[in-house]
């Protein structure tokens, strides 16, 4: 592969050139496990910490009485760590940080090759130190896979468009490129937001420069444009009458109960972005420009794929910054190859701009000298500095809690208390119950709205089943009264930050438990609340009480220890 794209000079393919790849592999892995066993979890590591355990336990992807299929092959290979290294968060988040750190060196030997050693070091150590690589890389979730995949696949495609002949070695990347296009697109369905950037741009690299030939007659050129036309319509009308564009349209704009409020907020990436590249992200235009102006091939593929991934993600329906984990390094390489482009006639105007400060400050020449390169260096700092993405990368990788967010959930240290409590109830209601399966091994129904509304249609009824877990969800009043009326006692738990929540306890339903229930006193620092209800020895159920047994729940009436009210 000699042909050197936008006039970048090839290094050597000798055992050296591949040094570097090798560096940024080994420290961005590193980097992405630093305190990678600190924290408890969030709420979606778990479907895959549990699954694993099913998967080593029976052999299937097994949670309490259901099963969580999505993302299977990532299922299997955390199962493969957590056999390997232990049952540990730390050793289940392994795999995700070797797939991110991989990422970061399949980054740098594309960039190197295509924009050269400058771009692509700027790049790996910009995506490495962002907020963005750090959550992926320190997640239970199929998104750094994801990531890799979908980077690959770019770059196999961009060398297929670009490569010099003879035409076999574009044939045989293009090949090599859909499995990687089948795996990302397996794992998330985003994958196809950014495939649809980069197919605008190989559509564009190749029909630009046909159309601008004055070589090729007009005619040709008209027909050519016609004939598109007329498959866009004939496409558009079979996608419309066959129903398919109108799924197609209502999975992208599918939003779950509890990412509703950000259904139609266009700007909810651009709010992100410019809270953590303040000077960066207001700049990603001009950069684009300036990259595009010195290394169009590449730039032009990375603004192209960013751009359009950006867009379709803003105008979806579901709006998380792990949904657009796959094309969040695109923005790093636009600013690393400017980087490379600006480099000689910035360290020019600065050596300009020291030569000027020198004479005006009052002092003898030597120190002035010295004084102005620090103000210079203290300047680009404050520069550097005032983006915030290197705090909040601190921040996660210390699992450190910052102002305004919520404060983690440690369930441990609930444990001693809510465990005993949690065995000796004739009913455990949860509001999050994937932590209670990991750590207690036990949840009987689950309280959410968010929930409620995921379940099957056929199975959207109170008591209804979640296929993930197998067991029985509400999201009612008169359900969870029903459940504290016909159980002599019981628990109702959930982490803090799941109480007065529109997608989980509601206000109406925490008042309520509140009403009629007591409070268990756990820490503080767990950040768990839990309230208990006991009606005494001489409570009976009434007859509402009979069908709860029925629905598979645990009989009404009869105490955990087996004996009748």
């Amino acid at each position: 592969m000699s042909h050197a794209p936008d006039g970048v000079s090839r290094e050597s393919q000798g055992p050296v050139s591949w040094l570097g790849p090798l560096l940024v592999l080994v420290a961005s892995a590193l980097f992405f496990a630093i305190n990678i066993n600190d924290g408890i979890g969030l709420h979606d590591e778990f479907y895959h910490l549990l699954a694993a355990r099913g998967v080593l336990e029976t052999g299937e992807p097994r949670i309490a009485e259901g099963a969580y299929t999505r993302g299977l092959l990532f299922t299997h290979i955390v199962a493969l760590a957590i056999d390997t290294f232990g049952d540990s968060l730390g050793a289940a988040r392994l795999p995700s940080v070797i797939f991110m750190a991989m990422t970061n060196a399949v980054l740098f030997v594309w960039i190197r090759r295509a924009a050269g050693p400058v771009a692509a070091w700027t790049t790996v150590i910009l995506f490495a130190l962002s907020p963005f690589a750090v959550l992926t890389a320190q997640y239970v979730r199929f998104y750094a896979l994801q990531t890799l995949a979908f980077t690959v696949f770019a770059w196999l495609v961009y060398e297929a468009a670009t490569l010099s002949p003879p035409t076999w070695r574009r044939w045989l990347c293009g090949l090599l490129s859909l499995p990687f296009l089948g795996l990302a697109a397996y794992l998330q369905p985003t994958t196809f937001l950014g495939l649809t950037g980069v197919a605008v741009w190989v559509s564009g690299f190749f029909a630009l420069p046909w159309l601008s030939d004055p070589d090729v007659p007009a005619p040709y050129k008209r027909n050519a444009f016609l004939a598109l036309l007329g498959a866009g319509i004939a496409a558009l009308v079979t996608g419309l009458s066959s129903g398919i564009l109108a799924d197609a349209w209502q999975a992208y704009r599918m939003t779950p109960y509890f990412n509703e409020p950000a259904r139609n907020d266009f700007w909810y990436y651009h709010l992100w972005y410019t809270l953590f590249y303040p000077s960066l992200w207001p700049a990603i235009g001009i950069l684009s420009l300036i990259a595009i102006a010195g290394r169009p091939r590449i730039a032009g593929f990375a603004v192209t794929v960013f751009a359009i991934s950006f867009i379709l993600n803003s105008l979806a329906g579901s709006k998380e910054l792990r949904y657009i984990a796959y094309a969040q390094a695109f923005m790093f390489v636009i600013a690393g190859i400017a980087f490379a482009v600006v480099l000689p006639g910035l360290m020019a105007f600065f050596r300009g701009l020291l030569q000027r400060l020198v004479p005006v400050l009052p002092m003898p020449p030597a120190i002035a000298s010295k004084l102005a390169t620090a103000a210079l260096v203290t300047a680009l700092l404050v520069l550097l500095l005032a983006n915030p993405f290197w705090l909040r990368t601190v921040t996660l990788l210390a699992d450190v809690t910052v102002p305004g967010e919520d404060p983690d959930t440690q369930m441990p240290l609930a444990a001693d208390i809510l465990g005993p409590a949690i065995d000796a109830a004739d009913i455990v209601i949860a509001a999050e119950e994937l932590q209670y399966l990991y750590y207690f091994g036990r949840f009987d129904v689950q309280f959410s709205p968010t929930k409620f509304a995921e379940l099957p249609e056929g199975q959207r009824h109170p008591f209804g089943r979640d296929v993930r877990t197998g067991l029985p969800v509400i999201e009612d009043l008169d359900s969870l009264g029903l459940l504290m009326d016909c159980y002599r006692t019981g628990i109702v738990s959930a982490p803090e930050r799941r109480w007065n929540n529109r997608a989980n306890l509601t206000k109406e339903a925490t008042g309520f438990i509140i009403e009629h229930a007591e409070p268990l006193a756990l820490p503080g620092a767990s950040h768990v609340r839990a309230y208990r209800w006991d009606h005494g020895p001489d409570w009976a159920p009434d007859g509402r009480c009979s069908a709860l047994g029925e629905l598979g729940l645990p009989p009404a009436g009869v105490d955990k220890g087996g004996d009748a009210s």
